[in-house]
């Protein structure tokens, strides 16, 4: 899946607002999608609505603050 599809895929799936997440900014890296919260709370939020929604079709990495 290329950058385009997966912008594409993500953005028309997960909405950061409905997992109570502040999402301050978004930055395509090769086969991936850098998403940067405003806190730690949001990051927890983000991270457990992905895992909840995306299942195994996709692989999620946290780096914290």
């Amino acid at each position: 899946m290329g950058n385009a599809e997966l912008e594409k895929e993500v953005k028309s799936k997960f909405r950061p607002g409905a997992m109570k997440a502040n999402v301050t900014g978004t930055k395509l890296i090769k086969e991936s999608i850098l998403i940067n919260c405003a806190d730690i709370k949001s990051l927890q939020n983000l991270e457990d609505g992905l895992k909840r929604e995306a299942g195994n079709n996709f692989d999620i990495y946290v780096q914290g603050f």
